[in-house]
């Protein structure tokens, strides 16, 4: 229902009338209410009176029927609730009589007495519950009236309210919808009442102003359509060009960033979001320093730009990211607008795999130049090896007892071979010569492995069982006597898991038992050096078939590698060993015979703690 004033004024006079004739009924309920229950205690005193009047002569000669006679008489009336007649002194109850009623009991007592003396006790109670049940009835009578005469008033002052406003409020409502719908020179007719008249004046008022506005507004929406017309095409043309430079910024995968005089970062485009992992969002606004920490030290060459109008340089910059070092290359630009300076532009480019390309051309250079190099140091230095360890085995041979030339010279000499050993031994001359011995022998190994890694070995492929192949590289490296200066095979589990109908694998087994070999070494080395609390050391040695190549695993439990190792693990004279342990040439080899001279791949997979798995796979055909 919509709400009107004529609907309010009648809601207003419904709660002041109802509620002034609640009140009033109230009040007006509990006035007889008081009054009825005054009458009911005079009565009460009058019935008291008369019973103890007419229950004297009675009570004095004991005659009960004339007691009960005058007791049921009283007992006839509406009110009264309970009658009891007691003897005194023993207070013999001479007549009892009530009945069941509910709310108050005005009750009474008093003495009977004769001659001065008390013979009896009467006690009564009237019960008000006739007078309420007629009391109710009048307020519901007079209550119902008053919603008789509400009705009537409501319905009798609606009718007049409607006829003095609504026609008046319809008029003026049907004038100001005629004037919010441009009419501007509309008239409405005079009401009768005053304010209404006020009310129409002022609309009037409004609308010829509204009129005049309005013509104004049209002649300013005509110049400002003219400029918001010019402002769209310099816009349009602005947003083409943004858009072009943001597109070019945003596809260039250098990390752009535009910084103004106050070194306050303006653009930032996506590869930097992806290089600093912050939004644009977040940047736009920052002092470059805080923006992107790593370009801190560009803010003297952002000021020399900009001073200089000049590009500023700085070349192959390391930065830590990942526990990698990358390489970027730095150049600020001043920004210009025609002769004034109003920032600069910082670009960073990745070269990190320009970097480890030059200096994989660098190695390969000095690899080539080894290579080179490798036969004539061979012969340079295998023949000065050769002759030191011909020497030591023949100094080894000349102090061995039991043989004639040595006994029939140090008879000769008055001396037994034997003494003269202890002789040696006490001075400790003969582990001398064994370290002579085996130092000979590790420079023979590493001219040879720089042989095998500069030339393709002549051996003759042939086909292999590759399960016999590992278990006979297994039985080397226990027996071998350099491996066990660092570890003891006796302690490492080997353990086998060959495919039992492995087919035969043309390799050259030489080689193949080289790579395996230094393997078994580099894991039990490392598991030596650093063993993992609680962890067996374990070497699980598998092969298998896979597209149609055979493969070979080589898997360890010991302290595994970070990410920067594992990529270098194949690189020349890269080694994480001590100095005089390790040359760096084992796994180069290795990768140079597995994929160059047998056309396979050698791969590695590690982490820390994780142990290590070196895989090879040989073609089978």
């Amino acid at each position: 229902m919509k709400r009107t004033i004529a609907r309010d004024i009648v809601i207003a006079l419904i709660l002041l009338i109802g509620g002034s004739a609640s009140l009033m009924t109230f009040f007006n309920a509990q006035t007889m209410l008081q009054n009825e229950k005054r009458q009911m205690e005079r009565r009460a005193d009058e019935y008291l009176s008369n019973l103890r009047i007419s229950m004297e002569l009675p009570v004095w000669t004991i005659d009960r029927d004339n007691i009960r006679n005058i007791a049921d008489f009283h007992m006839r009336n509406e009110d009264m609730a309970m009658l009891r007649v007691l003897e005194y002194p023993d207070m013999t109850v001479l007549y009892e009589n009530s009945r069941p009623r509910e709310g108050e009991i005005i009750a009474r007592s008093g003495d009977i007495v004769h001659d001065g003396n008390v013979i009896a006790r009467v006690e009564l109670g009237l019960s008000p519950e006739g007078y309420d049940s007629s009391a109710r009835k009048m307020v519901s009578s007079t209550f119902i009236t008053l919603l008789v005469v509400l009705l009537v008033a409501t319905t009798v002052t609606g009718a007049l309210l409607r006829k003095i406003l609504k026609r008046p409020l319809d008029e003026l409502i049907a004038g100001v919808q005629r004037i919010s719908q441009g009419d501007y020179n509309y008239r409405m007719p005079d009401p009768p009442q005053e304010e209404m008249r006020a009310i129409v004046k002022e609309v009037d008022v409004m609308a010829r102003e509204v009129r005049k506005r309005e013509q104004s507004l049209r002649d300013l929406n005509t110049q400002l359509e003219n400029e918001v017309h010019e402002r769209e095409r310099t816009e349009k043309e602005a947003l083409r060009l943004h858009n072009l430079l943001k597109n070019v910024t945003d596809s260039m995968p250098s990390l752009l960033v535009v910084v103004d005089n106050q070194g306050r970062v303006t653009q930032w485009n996506p590869q930097a979001e992806h290089e600093t992992g912050r939004p644009a969002a977040e940047a736009l606004g920052l002092p470059l320093a805080e923006a992107a920490p790593e370009l801190a030290a560009q803010a003297d060459n952002v000021r020399m730009a900009t001073a200089t109008r000049q590009p500023r340089e700085t070349l192959k910059v390391p930065v830590r990211r990942d526990k990698h070092i990358r390489y970027k290359d730095i150049t600020v630009y001043p920004l210009l607008s025609g002769d004034v300076v109003e920032g600069a532009v910082v670009r960073v480019d990745d070269v990190t795999e320009r970097v480890r390309i030059e200096e994989m051309m660098v190695q390969t250079e000095k690899m080539m130049s080894v290579g080179g190099l490798a036969a004539g140091m061979a012969h340079e230095i295998n023949n000065p090896l050769g002759g030191i360890l011909q020497a030591v085995q023949n100094m080894e041979r000349r102090l061995s007892p039991g043989m004639p030339a040595n006994d029939r010279v140090a008879e000769a000499l008055g001396t037994t071979v034997q003494t003269v050993r202890d002789y040696l031994a006490e001075r400790k001359i003969l582990p001398m010569i064994e370290g002579i011995r085996d130092s000979g022998v590790r420079a023979a190994r590493i001219v040879q492995n720089m042989l095998n890694f500069s030339r393709k070995s002549e051996s003759q492929m042939a086909p292999q069982d590759i399960n016999a192949l590992l278990d006979d590289t297994v039985e080397l490296a226990s027996s071998d006597y350099d491996l066990k200066k660092q570890y003891d095979f006796r302690k490492i589990h080997i353990n086998r898991e060959y495919q039992a109908d492995m087919p035969s694998t043309p390799c050259t087994r030489t080689e193949i038992e080289q790579v395996i070999l230094n393997l078994l070494k580099n894991s039990a080395q490392a598991m030596a050096l650093t063993p993992v609390p609680g962890r067996k050391p374990t070497i699980t040695l598998r092969t298998g078939v896979r597209d149609g190549h055979a493969v070979i695993e080589v898997r360890d439990n010991g302290p595994g590698m970070d990410e920067a190792t594992r990529k270098r693990v194949f690189e020349p004279f890269f080694t994480t060993k001590d100095p005089g342990i390790g040359t760096g040439l084992g796994l180069s080899v290795s990768y140079f015979i597995i994929t160059n001279n047998h056309g396979g791949r050698f791969l590695v997979d590690s982490s820390p703690d994780a142990g290590t798995v070196f895989t090879i796979l040989l073609p089978l055909r």
